[in-house]
């Protein structure tokens, strides 16, 4: 049960406290720093999520090589599109769609 925040411990806070819960996602970045890794210094816990950062970045990078750009290009190649104004088009529709249909 939570009580003051000078009674409890930081990960006790992070467990319990309704703004730090995860909705949803994979990972509670809040719970790693303040639980798993409370024994580390903070140079360590934040060169861990840096990695972390840059592996989902790679990763990203990798997907979007691979199978949208070519989507892309085979779109731009079948409606006769020069490769700036598909880049111009269809690529900021592909980044916006999310945004638009999650209203």
């Amino acid at each position: 049960m939570c009580s003051t925040t000078s009674e409890i411990s930081t990960c006790a806070f992070v467990s319990c406290a309704r703004s730090c819960q995860v909705e949803v996602g994979f990972a509670n970045y809040l719970r790693l720093p303040a639980c798993v890794l409370h024994d580390s210094k903070p140079e360590i816990t934040a060169l861990l999520l840096l990695l972390w950062l840059l592996v989902l970045f790679v990763v990203l990078g990798t997907t979007a090589e691979d199978f949208f750009c070519p989507a892309l290009g085979a779109i731009s190649d079948t409606l006769g599109l020069s490769d700036n104004v598909a880049g111009v088009t269809f690529l900021a529709l592909g980044n916006g769609a999310p945004d638009i249909f999650s209203v």
